[in-house]
């Protein structure tokens, strides 16, 4: 009885799965927007972070140059 219960239950929840996967169009443009606006927003800081990390490594091959010259 128990195996009855189950089939049916894992039916419904498979016709009531098939009927909720749709994205509307709408939404689609929605997480669309959000994701332009959050890359918009955290390029800038990450560009900035990268050249920053460059700047950093220079500094530090610069004065292993001048230590090593100056030996």
């Amino acid at each position: 009885m128990e195996n009855n219960y189950r089939a049916r239950f894992l039916r419904h929840y498979l016709i009531f799965l098939q009927d909720n996967a749709e994205f509307t169009m709408t939404e689609l443009i929605i997480v669309t927007v959000m994701i332009g606006i959050l890359s918009a927003i955290t390029l800038p800081s990450l560009l900035s972070r990268a050249h920053k990390s460059k700047q950093t490594e220079a500094k530090l091959y610069t004065g292993s140059m001048n230590r090593i010259l100056t030996q």
